[in-house]
């Protein structure tokens, strides 16, 4: 029970200076509710005590441990894939770097590339996939589903998403959905939950080992990345800008790590930046049966390097580099 003030009340803003010292716990006063008759007074060693104790009640019950609830789930047994023969995709950074399309199964250049190239809608026709931005920010998805939408107008079939968010997109625009690397495909559950959702085929994760890969089950169509400088993380803080921000810079550029190793960064409109493995993958000598389609992912090659890299997988040849 509140005494009358002699003085000055205890009023809102006088109660929030005491309550919302929360110190160096991990909660935070975000709204008091005050209400008073009268002229009523709190003293200071009261509202102390008051929020002390509260604290100590939310600190306990951050301690209590709740159960998840389990439930029982038997994994379904899948038939073993069979596939009769592994074809080349080809995915390339540039227009440029695009060479024997008619043997290639599909050639797969990003969403700015083909905008900057419209030509490669008519040239490679169905065969051409755009590889939507492995981050879409939410500020973002409207301007890609616009520019989706007037690519389908010009003849563009065919998306390949590397998240889930990229994928409802490209549905959204009515065009056909390839999963790709970066929906992180590690088992037949995986591969049957992404055809529900309407993927036509997927590219498997590249930390799968080639006996899981051949172990997967489902209808789907799956494949792997067979060569490539592959990305080892995506990063919104640039490593390579200079003083003068990003005005002047190419966008891409090589940093060292401790060992002296160069790793290539490519950036993206700005909006983050891929980093790629110091040395490339290369699986073309290597035994992938039971694997539909096989991407080999440039980046930085040159069109002469990208050819030659093509002629070795036709052929099975071992890497000479």
């Amino acid at each position: 029970i509140c005494e009358k003030a002699m003085r000055t009340p205890t009023d809102k803003a006088l109660a929030e200076r005491y309550l919302s010292k929360t110190g160096g716990t991990p909660f935070y006063l975000s709204e008091l509710l005050f209400s008073a008759e009268g002229e009523p007074i709190i003293a200071a060693g009261e509202l102390n005590e008051m929020r002390r104790n509260a604290l100590a009640q939310l600190s306990e019950m951050r301690e209590k441990v709740l159960p998840h609830s389990v439930s029982d789930f038997e994994i379904p047994k899948f038939e073993k894939h069979i596939t009769e023969k592994t074809a080349l995709r080809i995915r390339a950074e540039k227009f440029e770097q695009v060479f024997f399309e008619n043997e290639a199964e599909a050639v797969i250049l990003p969403l700015s590339e083909i905008e900057k190239h419209p030509e490669a809608i008519e040239k490679f026709g169905k065969k051409l996939f755009a590889e939507l931005p492995a981050l879409v920010f939410a500020f973002d998805e409207e301007k890609i589903k616009e520019r989706l939408s007037a690519l389908y107008k010009k003849g563009l079939h065919h998306v390949l998403c590397e998240n889930i968010c990229t994928l409802r997109l490209a549905k959204d625009c009515g065009l056909t959905v390839h999963g790709g690397y970066g929906l992180n495909i590690l088992n037949s559950l995986a591969l049957e939950e992404y055809e529900k959702l309407g993927v036509s085929d997927a590219t498997v994760s590249f930390e799968l080992s080639s006996p899981k890969i051949r172990d997967l089950g489902r209808n789907i169509r799956r494949g792997i990345l067979g060569y490539g400088y592959l990305p080892l993380m995506r990063m919104r803080a640039c490593p390579i800008k200079k003083a003068g921000g990003c005005k002047n810079c190419p966008g891409k550029g090589k940093i060292k790590d401790r060992m002296g190793k160069e790793f290539t960064y490519l950036c993206f409109e700005k909006k983050f930046g891929t980093l790629l493995n110091s040395v490339p993958l290369y699986v073309a000598d290597k035994d992938f049966s039971g694997i539909d389609f096989m991407t080999l992912w440039f980046t930085t090659e040159t069109p002469e390097n990208c050819e030659k890299i093509y002629n070795m997988f036709k052929n099975k040849v071992p890497a000479d580099f």
